[in-house]
């Protein structure tokens, strides 16, 4: 999930929005040995926070506030 994130802020640092395109491009699988296995709100929302740190000085000037403020 996290590699996802820090690809949408690169996306959106380089002025390209992903486009919502109404058709199924993938399935997601769930199985034991899933990288993202355990992630939960917790850990989902850590990950989003190093990525906005990653990027902080970028997004601030693109008026993208911090999460959780």
């Amino acid at each position: 999930m996290a590699e996802d994130l820090d690809l949408y802020v690169r996306f959106l640092l380089a002025g390209h929005l992903p486009v919502v395109s109404p058709h199924i491009n993938h399935l997601h699988r769930f199985h034991t040995s899933n990288v993202s296995i355990g992630v939960d709100g917790e850990k989902h929302g850590e990950d989003l926070q190093a990525i906005y740190a990653k990027y902080a000085p970028q997004l601030e000037a693109l008026g993208v506030i911090e999460p959780g403020h």
